[in-house]
């Protein structure tokens, strides 16, 4: 137990749905209270303690009541166990009753210029195996507690749990509008002052206004983390635009992992290219015949693979008229080109829109009439805002490290990866064992793996949607 509560004189405590203040306790065990109000009572302690452990007391309140000079002939703690504050508290309480009762043992604790209580701290501290013991000044801090409070051997509880100032500034509200002014001013703009700067011109400014204030309304300087607590308070997007333009901010925000809400399948076909990371041979001559490009158009609702074409035509118009020419008709050619594939692709039609970004390819007169004829709609992403067609990116993405990066002949997307591996060696499939291989992974893989995004397999959402 400790002394924060306890029934002596002045102490406050809620009784029966009221609060009294001891005013005067006698010899007799009579105790004289006050209520808020200014009505009277008598009483004894054991009266006290009995509706104290009854649970009828509760000390939890705050003294407001003036201070009397009488001296108590009585004092009877009734506080908090020590097991029920923090492990902290509790290592910090049982340490400090060790020092102090050891230290005792040799009579009252004083000062010496000696040095023989060093000695004492010392010696106790190799008894008790503490690697780091008190200093003196904080054994004549502890000691000075325990006879302020009549010797109670946990009057040191120290609540490391209610240490600093839970949400409440500690600079005055001059200081933190001058930190705010700064922020506002030199922080927020384009090619802004750093933080550090901002530590050095608020110190500035304190030290000028110091010059004509008395000590006890001087400003104090604010510190770098207290900078970057104060601007992480900020919206992280209005920091952005202030600091480099709006266009930045909204590149670097505007994909958070969510994507425009489609309602149906093939709404939106997201198309691009990407050469395929792989050294394909002629078989027949023996030959390397280079890394073909992938063109592939995904629907953006379910995931699914709507379009592809395998060429070594690079990122040209035909590659993409035979994209879309191979995602508009059904997929019957794959039971027939390649048997043992266990799967379908049921993914064809025409699209409400096909979304791609600016290349050269994607304007041409020959696709903006195809897309007039079919009756769908042309949809250019903005420059450098790669996730208006994310669905495809990350695809393309799955598809080089998750099939083309596994099989013998990759190029890897980092050179410095490669080593001692050369690609040409390794090489050993032709062009169409290739695009046999692309159908089964697209097939009998993707199709059929979890997506994260959407809470199942790519072909269960499109079998759902497409009902």
């Amino acid at each position: 137990m400790m002394q924060r509560a306890s029934f002596s004189l002045n102490s406050k405590f809620r009784w029966h749905e009221k609060i009294f203040a001891i005013q005067q306790i006698s010899n007799q065990d009579q105790v004289l209270l006050k209520s808020e109000t200014g009505n009277f009572r008598t009483t004894t302690i054991n009266d006290l303690l009995s509706s104290y452990n009854d649970g009828e007391i509760n000390f939890n309140i705050k003294n407001i009541l003036p201070t009397r000079n009488e001296t108590s002939l009585h004092t009877v703690t009734a506080g908090r166990q020590l097991n029920d504050f923090s492990e902290a508290t509790q290592k910090h309480s049982l340490r400090f009753h060790k020092y102090i009762k050891r230290l005792l043992q040799d009579g009252p604790i004083s000062i010496d210029r000696a040095g023989i209580i060093d000695e004492k701290i010392a010696a106790i501290a190799a008894q008790l195996d503490d690697a780091n013991p008190p200093h003196r000044t904080t054994i004549f801090r502890w000691y000075k507690k325990y006879l302020a409070s009549s010797c109670d051997r946990l009057a040191a509880i120290y609540q490391f749990e209610n240490r600093g100032g839970k949400n409440q500034a500690r600079a005055s509200k001059e200081e933190i509008e001058i930190q705010d002014k700064l922020i506002e001013e030199l922080y927020l703009k384009e090619r802004g002052a750093s933080v550090e700067d901002l530590v050095m011109q608020m110190d500035l400014i304190c030290r000028k206004e110091n010059q004509w204030r008395i000590d006890g309304n001087k400003l104090r300087s604010r510190s770098r983390s207290s900078f970057m607590r104060r601007i992480k308070q900020i919206d992280p997007f209005e920091v952005m635009a202030a600091r480099a333009g709006l266009a930045e901010a909204r590149l670097r925000f505007c994909f958070n992992g969510k994507v425009p809400k489609t309602f149906r399948p093939l709404e939106i076909v997201e198309i691009d290219h990407t050469p395929i990371d792989y050294f394909v041979i002629n078989l027949v001559k023996g030959i390397p015949l280079g890394r073909p490009t992938l063109t592939m158009a995904c629907c953006r609702d379910t995931k699914m693979p709507w379009g592809l074409h395998i060429g070594f035509d690079d990122c040209s118009t035909e590659a993409v008229i035979a994209c879309i020419e191979n995602g508009v008709k059904p997929k019957t050619y794959v039971r027939e080109l390649f048997p043992k594939i266990q799967g379908n692709w049921p993914v064809f039609g025409i699209p409400a829109e096909l979304r791609c970004d600016n290349g050269q390819e994607f304007h041409s007169t020959t696709l903006k009439i195809i897309a007039e004829e079919m009756g769908f709609e042309l949809a250019y992403c903005p420059k450098k805002q790669p996730n208006w067609k994310g669905s495809i990116e990350s695809f393309l993405k799955t598809f080089n490290y998750q099939f083309i990066h596994k099989l013998p002949g990759t190029t890897l997307a980092k050179y410095y990866k490669r080593k001692d591996y050369d690609p040409l060696k390794a090489a050993v499939i032709d062009f169409n064992e290739l695009n046999r291989l692309v159908h089964l992974w697209l097939i009998d893989i993707y199709m059929n793996s979890f997506h994260r995004g959407l809470g199942c397999t790519p072909i269960e959402a499109w079998r759902r949607d497409a009902e």
